[in-house]
């Protein structure tokens, strides 16, 4: 697990350092980039396969709580990835309407872009992913403790 988040941090920083023209960083990693795409298709691909491991888990082998995590899990994937790519706005270029525009720091939209998450979310989405990171890759040492 940590070599490959490892190896994933390590592509995306290659791939900053090694785009020397802005436009071209900006058509790369901005917005509507390839990079966003990917995070959507990601996001959508973790939803499937936590959708049906808990199916998995309560059909064939009757473990009820594991099958209510992993369906959390898949829908609150299906909820990010549907934010990544604005809750269609994106693919299917529709306006965005002028209440959301007017609250909305990129005037689409997505829920993270409103101006109340704006100044709490940078900060507190990192200190969120550390504290998984770390539970991820420490549960297996917590076990044999």
């Amino acid at each position: 697990m940590l070599a490959l988040a490892s190896f994933i941090i390590g592509c995306v920083v290659l791939l900053k350092l090694s785009v020397q023209d802005i436009y071209r960083y900006k058509r790369l990693l901005g917005e509507r980039g390839i990079l966003e795409y990917s995070q959507a298709l990601i996001l959508f691909t973790s939803a499937w396969i936590g959708w049906l491991i808990s199916k998995d888990f309560r059909q064939r082998l009757s473990m009820r709580l594991h099958s209510v995590v992993y369906a959390i899990i898949a829908f609150v994937m299906l909820m990010v990835g549907l934010e990544e790519i604005a809750w269609g706005q994106i693919l299917f270029a529709w306006k965005t309407p002028e209440n959301i525009a007017a609250v909305n720091a990129q005037n689409q939209t997505k829920l993270h872009n409103l101006e109340f998450f704006q100044n709490y979310l940078d900060l507190n989405l990192f200190l969120v992913s550390v504290v998984l990171v770390v539970l991820v890759l420490w549960r297996p040492s917590i076990r044999r403790m």
